[in-house]
């Protein structure tokens, strides 16, 4: 809604500046007045594009980080058996072979027991 409003208040703002200074000014004081209301009303405008961009970038932001928390726990297993630890639901296993962290993290991710 705002990216929709913005630009008509900008372009409302430079129009009735310009009509007004063309009917009752010279050309120097037509550029002052533009220049003097419209440049000076632009940070406005820009910083609630801004501000709303970033809304909907922080939005962004917690959705990837949410799919990454996701993403974590699957790759718990990796991180664990990389250390060379097998951790079966919070029983710490002894070291085995890598061919058999392999297999047994496969099965865990498959959601099945493993040997």
């Amino acid at each position: 809604m705002i990216f929709i409003l913005l630009p008509f208040l900008y372009l409302f703002n430079y129009s009735l500046s310009t009509l007004v200074s063309i009917n009752l000014f010279d050309r120097e004081d037509d550029i002052v007045l533009v220049y003097g209301t419209v440049m000076r009303n632009l940070p406005i405008p820009l910083r609630c594009l801004l501000q709303s961009i970033f809304l909907v970038g922080k939005m962004l932001i917690l959705f990837v980080k949410q799919k990454l928390h996701e993403k974590l726990k699957s790759l718990q297993i990796r991180v664990t058996l990389h250390q060379g630890v097998l951790l079966h639901n919070g029983i710490k296993s002894t070291l085995i072979s890598p061919a058999s962290i392999h297999y047994s993290a496969a099965m865990m991710h498959l959601g099945q027991d493993w040997p």
